[in-house]
Order: C-alpha cells, then structure tokens, then sequence
C-alpha cells in the first residue's frame, strides 16, 4: 500500500511542478511519502477566488476533493480559544508563563496555506492514468487562471 501511494504521489507531485503557479505536496528531503490526502497549493500571486476558482473547476472536470483540510488546531477547537479544558477548568491554560490568545494570527504562515490548497484524496486504487487526469486538469485550470490575469 505503502510503495503504491509513494509511487502516484510522486508521479502526481513530479506532473504538478511543471505547472507554474502551483505548489505540489512534495514530501521533506529523505522522507517517504505515502500520501492520504495530497496537497495542491497555488502560489501567492492568486488571490481567495482563484483557489474557491480553481477548486470548483477541478470538481467540474471530474476531480473530487475540496479546499483546506483542517484549519490550525488552535482555530479548530472551541477550547482553545476560551481556554477552557477539564471541565471548564482554565488549567493547563492558567499556568503559561506566557499566555498565548488562541486567535487568527498567531501562526500566520501556516493559516495561508491552509486556505489556498486544494486537497485530494489519494488512495492505492488509483491508476497512473487517474494522476495523469489530474495533473491534466490542474494544468488546464491554471491556464485559465493565468490568462484571466494576465488579461
């Protein structure tokens, strides 16, 4: 299972690079990724609707998947951010010696890629034939987006 998600993601992440204006889910250097979800992000230059844009299109050509995955685990919980845990106790919150706020912001980065990626789900049944499908809609799609840019 292991070697076959390896084997379509990489495929998928090899076909993606190609593809200017958009990130692949590459896995860090020395890793070996067996993905369950694969990442497709599109870079800076898009704004809010071209990724809403690019999701869409994806689904209208045949691609399942949809936009985000979780948001930040401290914008995920309720409890986070009224720092209420064992119930409704203020501990372990109560004994930061640096009290963090729970809120939009605290991790910046990490709440932008979040909301410009396009998640697939990738699975061992997948034909290479399938990644290509893919790799050939997201290519057709940022060419759309590109040229409503450009003019």
């Amino acid at each position: 299972i292991g070697r076959r998600r390896n084997q379509l993601g990489m495929h998928l992440t090899a076909g993606l690079q190609k593809i200017e204006g958009l990130i692949p889910h590459a896995a860090p250097g020395g890793a070996y990724g067996t993905w369950w979800f694969y990442f497709i992000r599109l870079d800076q230059r898009f704004s809010d609707d071209d990724v809403a844009a690019f999701v869409q299109a994806m689904n209208a050509e045949g691609i399942p998947g949809g936009r985000g995955y979780n948001p930040p685990v401290y914008l995920s919980f309720a409890y986070m951010q009224q720092k209420t845990a064992f119930n409704h106790s203020q501990w372990p919150f109560s004994q930061a010696v640096n009290p963090q706020t729970y809120a939009p912001g605290l991790c910046p980065q990490a709440e932008t890629i979040y909301s410009r990626l396009f998640n697939l789900l990738l699975h061992e049944w997948m034909e290479v034939s399938d990644i290509d499908d893919v790799i050939a809609a997201a290519d057709k799609i940022m060419r759309w987006l590109r040229n409503r840019h450009n003019g």
